[in-house]
């Protein structure tokens, strides 16, 4: 080892001196050419002799060479500093490759020595590494030896790194986003230099979370580092407009000039949190309930969960003097900005859906081009909006605006970050133009609020003829509305997940309906105890000993599906406590439809069970069957298998065991072997 560390120091100082003497030799024939270019433009101002003189020192090469002999070399630069590698022991390989880079770059090493001078640098485990690359391969080239040490000291391969690249997104703050990138950049740009920027552009953008990723494609970044900067500028506008949100009643609604009326103050409340009335909370706690869900409270209890629901309710009701006044839970969009002023817009909820059956609404037609449009006329919208497709549809840009947050009445919110300046269209065939703000709208294309009517003072709404008129006599327009009625079509379930993915908006509307007699059912463990001749039973082999198999583990997820699960049977009388010695695992079997369902392993006591003979139907000769028929019977077979009784002596042995205890099926659980016998036997 000592020998082969003298060989490689030797070799080191061979390259460091022959670097110096090709500094010195290079600086000396710049010296000499220096010169050479000075005595070349001396010979040109000298005047033409007559024809036969000659004077001292005649001729080009005796003045050069004279002169060079006099010329004495400049002084010899002092070499650059040396400057020494750092020791690798096994971590950080990238970095470290890194600086090998930077190192053979400032000292111009040839290739084939870049090998031989990191290996000077390995320590330890990196070190017996080397020793046995080179004996197993010999002599490696600079590439191999870069990707050997990044496949054995555990940095990722290429296929790993495209994909983490490709993966990326922003989960936390921008600065961390923009550090991870950096990194699988450099990473890319090692392995591939023919990726250009647009690409890492739209891989940036594309990661991005999407309040900002929107706000940042508006400016149409050319480079990396533009799209950076107004990336974090987008996150410290969203930042500060959350900071600026205030909490607004529902009974604050805007009218007249938005921009000199003061926003009502109320005390923010937690979302989540709830009081009891005094006597709740005391009969709750003498009877050892829970306090949030009132159910029994006992060690490890899991509440139910409450899923909020909102609908939307607009109604008309009359006054006393009676004028039509419309319930205050139609309450509007919220909007705050940054602008000179505070200013709170309103918009109806209307607006998002474009309802027309308001009482401050109407919807009218319009035309751009042959495009046309359908606009939403709402005197309870302060500002006037349009949808971001129909700016984008329309051939429009959008252009940059302070950030404003809208809120919607069920305090869901949209960010506005964009507008449309000089936004031109016709109505009636007349030409309008107006600055509209870009908000998603899906109901409609545009909303036309009191900034635009103010301007077309006055405008009267006549909801009998369903029409708008504004303008004086001068100018006067009749503006029709859109009369025709709504229709109901059926969609799948499918379909209207895709149009809730889109982000489109769900109106409910409730009606005054007749009360409806419900028949109280039966509990299907009572409905069982009909006259049924035919019960499960289940023999087992001679000698055979019960059944105990241990419980499958659930994360908390299925743990709280499977508890509700078992709730829900006994409650209906399915199951019921047990103290048997057997003990089948039950287990939760997801649907394809993402749904759970409960099923119970009965292999074991399968394996131990006399296999009844009764014949099963063929399906072949089932379809022969079918042959001309046109409408078929749907039967519920969980339903079927639950109305036959298991026999009384025989109910201990389909036992189950979960994390809450015992249960025993009363009636014919799917799973046993002999179940689709007793089906057959019944159906027949």
């Amino acid at each position: 080892m000592d020998d082969k560390l003298v060989r490689h120091e030797e070799v080191l100082n061979e390259v460091m001196t022959t670097q110096e003497e090709l500094c010195s030799t290079q600086n000396g024939i710049q010296g000499t050419l220096e010169l050479i270019l000075e005595r070349l433009t001396n010979l040109e101002r000298v005047p033409q002799r007559a024809h036969g003189e000659r004077t001292q020192g005649d001729g080009l090469l005796p003045i050069l060479g004279q002169e060079i002999r006099q010329h004495r070399p400049p002084t010899v630069q002092a070499p650059a500093p040396k400057w020494e590698l750092p020791y690798f022991e096994g971590h950080e390989p990238k970095g470290w490759i890194r600086k090998c880079e930077r190192y053979f770059n400032l000292y111009r090493t040839p290739d084939n020595l870049k090998v031989e001078v990191t290996a000077l640098y390995l320590n330890g485990l990196a070190d017996i590494w080397y020793d046995s690359l080179v004996l197993s391969k010999g002599e490696v080239s600079w590439t191999e030896f870069k990707e050997e040490l990044l496949i054995r000291f555990g940095e990722e391969l290429m296929g790993d790194i495209v994909e983490e690249f490709n993966k990326l997104s922003q989960t936390r703050t921008v600065d961390e986003f923009l550090g991870k990138f950096e990194e699988l950049k450099a990473q890319m740009l090692i392995r591939n230099l023919n990726l250009d920027e647009s690409h890492f552009i739209s891989s940036f953008i594309g990661a991005l979370k999407k309040e900002i990723r929107f706000g940042v494609k508006l400016f149409k970044p050319t480079t990396l580092r533009f799209a950076m900067e107004q990336t974090r500028l987008q996150e410290k506008a969203i930042e500060a407009a959350l900071k600026r949100t205030k909490v607004v009643t529902k009974t604050s609604l805007i009218t007249g000039n938005p921009s000199s009326t003061k926003a009502p103050t109320a005390t923010a409340v937690k979302p989540n949190s709830f009081r009891l009335n005094p006597e709740v909370y005391e009969y709750r706690k003498s009877n050892h309930l829970c306090y949030k869900c009132g159910e029994k409270y006992n060690q490890g209890h899991q509440y139910k969960k409450k899923q909020l629901n909102s609908m939307i309710r607009t109604t008309e009701v009359p006054t006393e003097t009676g004028e039509i006044e419309e319930e205050q839970s139609c309450a509007g969009l919220i909007i705050e900005g940054e602008v000179e002023q505070e200013i709170i817009e309103a918009v109806c909820l209307n607006a998002l859906s474009g309802d027309n059956k308001g009482v401050n609404t109407i919807l009218v037609r319009g035309t751009i081009g042959n495009r046309k449009l359908t606009m939403l006329i709402d005197s309870r919208s302060t500002h006037s909006f349009i949808d971001a497709t129909t700016v984008k549809e329309s051939g429009y840009q959008a252009q940059p605006c302070p950030l404003m947050r809208v809120t919607v009445a069920d305090e869901n919110y949209v960010m506005c970050t964009s507008i449309c300046t000089s936004y031109q269209w016709k109505m009636e065939g007349r030409p309008f133009q107006e600055n509209l703000l870009i908000i998603p709208l899906g109901g409609c294309d545009m909303v036309m609020g009191n900034d635009w009517m103010k301007k077309h003072n006055p405008t009267k709404f006549d909801h009998e003829k369903m029409c708008v008129t504004i303008g004086n006599k001068g100018n006067k327009l009749v503006l029709q509305g859109i009369t025709e009625e709504g229709k109901l079509n059926m969609i799948t379930s499918g379909t209207m997940g895709k149009i809730l993915r889109k982000g489109q908006a769900l109106i409910a509307h409730m009606f005054m309906m007749s009360d409806v007699k419900v028949e109280e059912q039966d509990p299907i463990g009572e409905a069982i105890e009909e006259v049924l001749t035919l019960d499960h039973t289940i023999p087992l082999k001679p000698g055979a000993m019960s059944v105990s198999l241990r419980p499958y583990r659930y994360n908390y997820y299925e743990k709280e599906e499977l508890e509700r699960h078992v709730k829900e049977i006994l409650t209906n009388g399915i199951i019921q406590h047990s103290q048997s010695p057997f003990s089948s695992p039950a287990l939760l079997v997801k649907k394809k439809d993402g749904t759970w369902r409960f099923c119970v392993d009965y292999r074991g006591l399968n394996d131990i069970t006399i296999k009844d003979k009764y014949p099963i139907p063929i399906v072949d000769d089932l379809l022969d069957e079918l042959s001309g028929s046109v409408m078929f019977s749907k039967v519920d077979l969980r339903a079927g298998y639950h109305h036959i009784r298991m026999k009384v002596e025989d109910v201990y042995k389909t036992t189950f065991k979960t994390h809450m205890g015992h249960y025993e099926f009363k009636v014919m659980p799917f799973g046993l072997t002999n179940a689709p016998a007793t089906f057959q036997a019944l159906m027949n």
